[in-house]
């Protein structure tokens, strides 16, 4: 019999598979209208395997902090490895852009040019996609990403 886990919400769990939660190792997909709750749901599953799982929550739009106050609010553990891609972005694209487009009204010094070095080169841009891919890969079973 294929082992379960509990979505951290009792009375979820209650509705799932045998009324205990969902089975290990298979990947669920949360979807719904702005605002239904799905964020909040995914933090919660999360939080349930703190302590007895590895845990990831990778985060598009909150910072490592907001997503600790928000686990702090509910006393749920905080002890998770938190991937922050929005502010991965930023560092990584919005930031080159903000000062290209500075560049680009006040001009370039001799120095910032030789300063700038290989913007843009294709060693050092980002891919969030194979950097989420990487995180999970070093994961230990079982996991809750």
């Amino acid at each position: 019999m294929a082992e379960i886990v509990s979505t951290g919400i009792e009375r979820l769990d209650e509705a799932l598979i045998d009324e205990k939660g969902i089975t290990l190792g298979t990947c669920v997909l949360i979807e719904g209208s702005s605002g239904s709750g799905k964020e909040l749901l995914s933090k919660q599953f999360a939080s349930a395997g703190v302590g007895s799982e590895n845990v990831v929550y990778f985060s598009t739009d909150e910072t490592s902090d907001e997503l600790i106050n928000t686990f702090e609010q509910y006393r749920w553990p905080t002890d998770l490895r938190i991937v922050s891609v929005g502010t991965q972005y930023f560092e990584k694209v919005l930031s080159r852009e903000l000062q290209a487009s500075r560049f680009k009204q006040e001009g370039l010094s001799v120095s910032e040019l030789r300063n700038l070095g290989s913007y843009g080169s294709t060693s050092d841009q980002i891919n969030f996609v194979a950097d989420m891919t990487y995180e999970i890969s070093k994961l230990r079973a079982p996991f809750r990403v």
